[in-house]
């Protein structure tokens, strides 16, 4: 005849060392930096999260002056001058209404920008050969 033991199993228990696990606010505590800095600390079972404010610089009046300057005199080097602008506007309304067809009005466009711009680079280099 056979015989059943029934062993019953215990439940392990975790063996802890002599040295505790330190939450991170005691890590910084211990390490001499200070724990209340400005954020959040979030302890989780494997991870430490750290949440901190941001360090923004807003800039002042006048370099937000001075950047919205530089800005305006760069677009105003870049834009036609009046005549011109009357030029690509009646050029433009040209091809809307369908005077010109609009290929035609675009290379018009484009040769008169590019000479402009020569002219323009002859006028401040200084050189009248070409």
């Amino acid at each position: 005849m056979a015989t059943t033991t029934s062993t019953k199993s215990r439940p392990r228990q975790r063996r802890t060392s002599s040295t505790s696990r330190q939450t991170g606010e005691q890590r910084a505590a211990s390490s001499g930096t200070s724990a209340q800095t400005s954020g959040m600390t979030l302890n989780l079972p494997f991870v430490t999260a750290r949440f901190h404010a941001p360090d923004m610089h807003l800039p002042s009046r006048q370099d937000v002056t001075a950047a919205a300057s530089s800005a305006a005199e760069t677009v105003r080097a870049q834009l036609p001058s009046r005549g011109q602008a009357v030029f690509y506007g009646a050029l433009g309304l040209g091809a809307a209404l369908s005077m010109i067809e609009w290929p035609v009005a675009l290379a018009i466009g484009v040769g008169n920008a590019l000479i402009e711009r020569e002219m323009h680079e002859h006028k401040h280099n200084g050189s009248s050969s070409g």
